[in-house]
């Protein structure tokens, strides 16, 4: 029996199984606790409806309708579903057999996909470091309380967050598996440099040309932005019967129901993406001048170690290879649109690698995951280009501004300073996250100048976090819910970690010492998470003060599920069907009490209220500051000082 405990600790995979056994045994006893997410009802309803897109008699008979795929809200058209078409079979399996509500299941099934994710980021860091160092991080990263509790209760971003690691972990393999040994050395030809050398003049010419239409755009910008505006607004009050009014209403088939200002912002949107795309051409053809001119030799025989196809591997077999990543790639795309990234990344990685690289298995590669992405998105069906580009500026320009609480003050999503997620990634995770990210870059360059690390798969992860970070902190795009959109940048910060965890093992040679060291790390999220349980991912850790220091600073729950518990005592009154006034969603409270209670919207101007009736209130943003200020306060759900939903009565 000893004999095989040892060899059980002794393999590599033991730590990652203990942690999944352990995290899925508490989320089993727990994620019945959590209340829905406002985002969460409609989504699921999304999930339900979106069996349609696929069922046969609808386009045998010709009554296919697509617009029932997409539930009660068609904007969830926008929104890839490829983890609800996966999660709906496993709810709906589990509720026959527990006959628990499909809300419920849906959070223990977001659960689940978390620890795939950890599972699939234990195998990215062993890429670097030792099983237990690897283990530590995916430890730390686990017991985040931001994260576990978006776990329960995000369905949209954590599973992309899974799919990002998952596709990004198989393309690395894939590239591996796809590269040669190295060419012998070739020697470089005059001609061959001559012809480098014209080629870099053209590079150079062009780059003038982009450099100086960079420089009109910048110093033209507020008068470009203008003239689209106007110019947008001409095309939009144009006559019915003119060619202007004809083209954009064919186009714009809503434009009776949406202003000038939708369409504008679009307009802008594309605008802004296109000087961003201009800049990206001019760097590039500034980077590729500079290095044919100074590194000839160098660039021809990078330009040698391409190929087509590995002679020595079938097409089939290439298919093979890729068929699994590109899938992989394919469905993080069909989750949300930023998943082309880790095509970007991959790509990257097969520039850099070492040996011979063929170009077939990288086409097949991105072939197989846009076919995949097109069945998987039924919203792509009828314009596979158009509405994929639809949904990606639509996402990066979202046009309806949400108002938030950042250090105090009250802001619009579309005005936020740049400080915005560089302060909520330092107060929302646990204190050593950022301290030990730092050490592990350090370290992480030390070892590899001195070829302890390879670089190039390291490279590509750090750039994973850095590209996004910079891209946030210098565009600012609209955010809001804290920075749930940009979840997904935090793996690649704990693969750092793991290899400041691999010093750590390395050179702290007592086992007690070390161990020590490492589960005090891990202490205040653990913590955290039991505190705050079940509102985990409204977490603030103590360079803020705690939770109790955030409040009324920044936000807290923001997706308002201290509901379930707001309303838990109007299941308990005596009262004959007590009025309850809602002031955010009130269809989401009302799902929790039934018919027993009247459920009905507050509205400040309108609503009368009766001595006796209840006002639920949020403290989101303080918007509860200037409700009922004469009003009883009842009851409030909150933790660790930080109050979420306050119960109050007329008088």
């Amino acid at each position: 029996m000893k004999n095989t405990l040892k060899t059980l600790i002794k393999k590599p995979t033991s730590p990652l199984i203990l942690l999944i056994i352990i995290n899925l045994c508490v989320g089993l006893f727990t994620f019945q606790d959590y209340g829905l997410s406002w985002d969460e009802p409609l989504f699921y309803k999304y999930a339900d409806a979106i069996g349609y897109a696929y069922s046969l008699q609808p386009h045998l008979d010709g009554t296919f309708d697509i617009t029932k795929a997409y539930g009660p809200d068609e904007q969830h058209a926008l929104y890839g579903p490829a983890y609800i078409l996966a999660g709906r079979g496993i709810v709906y399996f589990l509720e026959g057999i527990t006959g628990l509500d499909w809300g419920t299941l849906w959070h223990l099934v977001n659960f689940i996909c978390f620890q795939v994710g950890l599972i699939f980021l234990y195998l990215l860091c062993r890429r670097w470091v030792s099983s237990w160092s690897a283990f530590f991080a995916t430890l730390l990263f686990g017991t985040q309380p931001l994260l576990w509790g978006h776990a329960f209760i995000n369905p949209k971003d954590i599973p992309f967050m899974a799919f990002f690691l998952a596709a990004f972990y198989a393309g690395l393999k894939f590239v591996d598996r796809i590269r040669t040994p190295e060419p012998p050395v070739q020697t470089v030809e005059a001609g061959d440099e001559m012809r480098w050398h014209r080629l870099r003049r053209r590079w150079i010419h062009w780059g003038i040309v982009f450099s100086a239409l960079i420089v009109v755009l910048m110093f033209f910008n507020p008068l470009i932005r203008s003239a689209i505006q106007s110019l947008m607004e001409g095309i939009y009050n144009a006559d019915a019967g003119s060619f202007w009014g004809k083209a954009f209403r064919a186009v714009a088939e809503d434009a009776s129901k949406v202003g000038v200002d939708y369409y504008a912002g679009k307009l802008l949107s594309i605008y802004r993406w296109a000087r961003i795309g201009l800049l990206a051409i001019l760097i590039s053809l500034w980077t590729v001048a500079v290095t044919i001119w100074a590194f000839p030799a160098s660039i021809i025989r990078f330009w040698r170690r391409f190929t087509f196809k590995d002679r020595e591997t079938s097409f089939w077999n290439a298919v093979k290879r890729a068929a699994i990543p590109g899938i992989l790639l394919g469905l993080v795309t069909s989750v949300r649109v930023l998943g082309p990234m880790v095509g970007v990344l991959v790509v990257l990685y097969f520039l850099l690698s070492k040996g011979r690289r063929p170009v077939r298995e990288m086409l097949i590669y991105f072939v197989l995951a846009g076919i995949t992405v097109y069945l998987t998105w039924p919203y792509l069906w009828a314009n596979p280009v158009g509405n994929f580009m639809n949904v990606l500026l639509h996402m990066s320009n979202n046009p309806q501004p949400v108002i938030l609480i950042f250090n105090g003050e009250t802001i619009a999503s579309p005005d936020l300073p740049w400080t915005y997620l560089p302060t909520l990634l330092g107060i929302t995770l646990t204190e050593p996250v950022w301290f030990l990210f730092l050490g592990g870059l350090a370290l992480a360059i030390v070892w590899m100048v001195r070829k302890r690390l390879e670089w190039r798969d390291l490279l590509v992860t750090i750039l994973w976090f850095f590209i996004l970070f910079f891209y946030v902190v210098l565009t600012r795009p609209p955010m809001y819910d804290g920075f749930r959109h940009f979840l997904f940048i935090l793996p690649p910060a704990f693969v750092v970690i793991s290899i400041f965890f691999e010093g750590i093992i390395q050179w702290v040679k007592n086992p007690v010492i070390r161990w020590t060291i490492l589960s005090v790390l891990v202490i205040p999220g653990v913590m955290g998470i039991a505190a705050l349980h079940p509102y985990e991912y409204a977490y603030y850790n103590q360079f803020v003060g705690g939770s109790a220091g955030a409040y009324r600073l920044y936000e807290n729950d923001y997706w308002l599920t201290c509901y379930r518990e707001a309303m838990q005592p109007f299941k308990e009154t005596t009262d004959q069907k007590p009025t309850v006034y809602v002031d955010r969603q009130p269809t989401l409270a009302a799902s929790y009490v039934g018919d027993a209670v009247q459920v009905l919207p507050y509205k400040k101007s309108e609503t009368n209220l009766k001595p006796g009736d209840y006002i639920l209130l949020s403290t989101r943003n303080n918007r509860d500051q200037t409700f009922q200020q004469d009003s009883e306060i009842r009851w409030t759900v909150g933790r660790q000082g930080s109050t979420y939903c306050i119960v109050k009565q007329a008088r």
